[in-house]
């Protein structure tokens, strides 16, 4: 993401229209080869397509072969009224350009069917391939078209419930009624949004500043939708000085209206880079292999390789490798050098139970963009590689799980780790959350299904007393880890089943026969008296810290530290869906409508500090649940999970009260504090 701070709004519009111009004409459109741009409506993109106006009229741009999507329009007023969107954009643009009526596309607020029509407007963006470059505005609630605060950050065009406060802040279009502001709209979604190549923001003036603030030095969070510009790979946000007055960075300059004003795309992003060192290289979402970072040494740190603790020494990344670790005072002189003051380094860490997280969950939005901001979510708590979990659904939604999946690790390499299927062939008497009419046997369709898609598919949990189980030998063939969990089984059918493969146990003490009496051990006993690996919920809820103690000397390398982590993970949210159920966030615990442990709002940061508070677990040992040993339980501990010269360079910064400043992922270095 690329700042563009500037001093009014004026040289916003000026710098935007620019901005347009210049990307339409390197374009060099057709009309068998049009530019798609995505435009708003409102205040701020007015006086940008004043600009654009004037630019048309002096003869440097044409809208001839332009074709545009509109983000947004009410629901129940007709084009015709003067304050529809339709209205307004023929009124400031249309009207004053050479715009081919037929590449004007507007939302119908009147349609009938307004799923069918919002369907018909995501389709006829597809069949353009995407928006090439997508302008909005924002609202003082970080709000982007009509995604309001907890909009989903996976969300495609819907139909959207106005907020009050939105239909207050739009009454004035309305003679100061707010009983004629519609109470309804249909809007692009966040996802789709984001699949545009590129997207740009204008935030001015002071009551912005806060949205602002939240895009540039929060996390992603889905109650400030200007945020999922940090997921964006080519999001530009320009912005006026009174908009920036609440950055807690301050940048020392601006720029000038000259330089502004005569910006091209190539300067304007040359110039974005440059100030970026100035004023970004505390937030979020800068990005030092975009400066050439490609060959770096990380030094003032401690280092936790995975086999011992180092000081005075620096980790040396080349490429998307370690490329060496050596003594701080040996480092070439030449070598760029990034100064970690004094924080903990360490690999990755690598959670192999996670649900969901930053208001989203993988089984309700089956989409590689979940899949994303999952990962972006996840680097925030220094989580750079993770097995998507997906619950006990239908065959269907497993089968779409697979496919994104493989769409997914196809573009995205030490990120995801494969797929998780939790279910569905599990104990109905050990169901937890899932739901009991999912709950079965395996098919010999969906086995042979599984089992060919193995390269996809890392673990899947089955319940020891299910006869899904009797194919243990057949999943580890297709190289798939059966996990034994969500099972009732005695501690005799247990051991039978790890005899015959299981070399995991889902999340250790949760939905799994206890240790009964003296004459009965259980799953659990079962799974202590083993040499398997098992995923262990530290959250002090889910598992009593003592039972992690006890865990822990049982168990000893093979104890994992898995968050099982749902939607409110990362975000603010106090409910949410998992798999047609409710599922209510109070005091940072997740249960159902009746009752049952909905997952965990946990992060793997925030696991690593409560073994180490509550567990008398080491630092050094806390991180090796995290990174080595997970890495070990699903056989890629030869390029992950420790610090050795020749892995990939997947790497957590924190410091001593566990807040995670940096992570890095194939090399590439990002801030987060």
């Amino acid at each position: 993401m690329r700042l563009i701070p500037l001093e009014t709004d004026r040289d916003v519009s000026v710098w935007a229209a620019r901005y347009i111009v210049d990307r339409i004409n390197a374009f060099k459109p057709t009309k068998e080869k049009p530019f798609v741009l995505g435009l708003p409506t409102g205040g701020t993109p007015e006086k940008t397509y004043k600009e654009l106006i004037k630019l048309y009229q002096a003869g440097e741009v044409s809208f001839k072969n332009v074709v545009t999507f509109n983000m947004d329009e009410y629901v129940g007023l007709p084009k015709e009224h003067p304050e529809s969107y339709h209205s307004f954009m023929f009124k400031h643009f249309f009207d004053h350009v050479d715009v081919s009526l037929e590449n004007i596309n507007i939302l119908n607020g009147m349609a009938e069917d307004v799923d069918a029509e919002c369907a018909r407007y995501e389709e006829k963006i597809r069949s353009y391939g995407k928006i090439h470059l997508f302008m909005g505005g924002v609202g003082v609630d970080g709000h982007i078209a009509f995604n309001e605060p907890a909009s989903s950050l996976s969300s495609r065009t819907r139909i959207k419930t106005l907020t009050e406060d939105t239909r207050i802040a739009n009454s004035r279009f309305f003679d100061n009624d707010v009983s004629q502001v519609p109470k309804f709209a249909l809007t692009v979604g966040v996802g789709t949004l984001l699949d545009a190549e590129e997207v740009m923001i204008l935030v001015t003036g002071h009551n912005k500043a806060l949205a602002l603030q939240a895009c540039v030095e929060g996390a992603v969070n889905h109650l400030w939708t200007i945020s999922c510009l940090q997921l964006h790979r080519r999001g530009i946000v320009v912005c006026d000085e009174p908009a920036t007055q609440e950055l807690k960075v301050k940048h020392s300059e601006i720029y000038s209206k000259r330089l502004a004003e005569k910006c091209s795309a190539l300067g304007a992003l040359l110039q974005a880079v440059i100030f970026a060192k100035k004023f970004v290289k505390t937030t979020a979402c800068y990005n030092l292999k975009e400066q050439n970072m490609n060959h770096y040494a990380l030094t003032n740190c401690v280092i936790y390789t995975g086999e011992e603790v180092l000081y005075q020494h620096a980790l040396v990344v080349k490429d998307d490798k370690i490329d060496a670790i050596v003594l701080e005072e040996s480092l070439p002189q030449t070598l760029e050098k990034v100064d970690l003051k004094g924080t903990n380094l360490s690999a990755g860490f690598i959670d192999l139970q996670l649900n969901g997280c930053g208001g989203v969950m993988f089984n309700e939005e089956i989409t590689t963009r979940t899949l994303e901001i999952m990962q972006e979510t996840n680097l925030r708590s220094g989580t750079t590689s993770y097995l998507p979990t997906f619950i006990t659904s239908p065959d269907e939604g497993m089968k779409q799980a697979v496919m994104v999946m493989r769409e997914y690790l196809a573009k995205h390499k030490n990120q995801a780790l494969g797929l998780h299927f939790e279910g569905p062939y599990l104990s109905v008497e050990k169901k937890g959350v899932h739901r009991p009419e999912f709950i079965r046997e395996i098919s010999p369709e969906m086995l042979d299904f599984l089992c060919a898609n193995g390269d996809v598919i890392t673990k899947v949990t089955i319940a020891a007393e299910n006869p899904t189980a009797d194919h243990i030998k057949r999943f580890n063939d297709a190289g798939i880890i059966v996990s034994i969990g969500h099972s009732n089984a005695t501690f005799a059918q247990t051991k039978q089943r790890i005899a015959e493969g299981a070399a995991f146990a889902t999340h250790l003490h949760n939905a799994m026969s206890p240790v009964s009496n003296g004459r009965e051990g259980g799953v659990v006993g079962a799974v202590l008296d083993s040499d398997i690996y098992t995923g262990i919920i530290c959250d002090g809820l889910h598992v009593e810290w003592g039972n992690i103690r006890i865990a822990k000397k049982a168990k000893g390398d093979k104890l994992v530290i898995v968050s099982d982590a749902v939607a409110a993970a990362g975000s603010d949210i106090d409910s949410f869906i998992f798999v047609g159920k409710k599922v209510t966030v109070k005091d940072g615990k997740c249960y159902d409508e009746f009752g049952s442990l909905g997952g965990a709002a946990i992060t793997m940061i925030e696991s690593i500090r409560n073994v180490v508070l509550h567990c008398d677990i080491s630092l050094n040992e806390a991180i090796r649940m995290s990174t080595l040993y997970p890495a070990k339980a699903i056989g890629v501990d030869d390029t992950l999970g420790s610090l050795v010269s020749g892995k990939i360079a997947n790497l957590a910064v924190f410091d001593n009260q566990f807040n995670v400043k940096a992570t890095a992922v194939n090399g590439q270095l990002r801030w987060h504090s």
